[in-house]
């Protein structure tokens, strides 16, 4: 490498050499400052999600309809097994219903997997529902895998998880 011929050259040159290490110290102290505040809300928002859970899986065991319907959006939408997709409280409603008040069902919600954004505004939720039907012919047991789609609504201000 060559040097700059003139002192004025050789300063500016110096300044740079000695400036950008500087500058780029303080860019990776500044990401790694937002990479641990951005564990710390995606960690926050998991905690939620499982609270969610803790309350809500109870809830669908004992066929308590307004407590599962409780969970979802106004807007959400529901995709049943066998069946369209169910758009709207009322829509959900009918449907947690009809599968509550089937005779001799007994439901398990399974949470397995939460992942959430870096950002802290998306997340999803997997696992399983576990079914057992009890009737005349036996027990019948079955397992589906749900997936809960969350997204974080900033609205008037106030943010709300739905």
């Amino acid at each position: 490498m060559r040097w700059p011929a003139n002192k004025v050259s050789r300063t500016i040159f110096s300044y740079a050499a000695i400036l950008i290490p500087a500058v780029s110290c303080l860019r990776c102290v500044s990401l790694d400052r937002l990479c641990s505040l951005t564990v710390h809300r995606s960690a926050a928002e998991e905690r939620a999600i499982r609270a969610l859970n803790e309350r809500g899986a109870p809830a669908i065991a004992r066929k308590d309809t307004s407590a599962a319907v409780g969970l979802y959006t106004g807007d959400a939408t529901l995709l049943w097994p066998n069946m369209p997709p169910v758009r709207g409280a009322e829509g959900i409603r009918s449907v947690w219903a009809a599968a509550v008040n089937t005779p001799g069902l007994a439901l398990r919600v399974v949470p397995e997997r939460i992942r959430v954004s870096n950002a802290g505004d998306f997340a999803t939720n997997e696992g399983r529902i576990e079914s057992a039907t009890t009737g005349l012919a036996g027990t019948r047991t079955d397992t589906a895998k749900y997936l809960h789609v969350w997204t974080k609504r900033v609205t008037s201000g106030k943010s709300c998880t739905a």
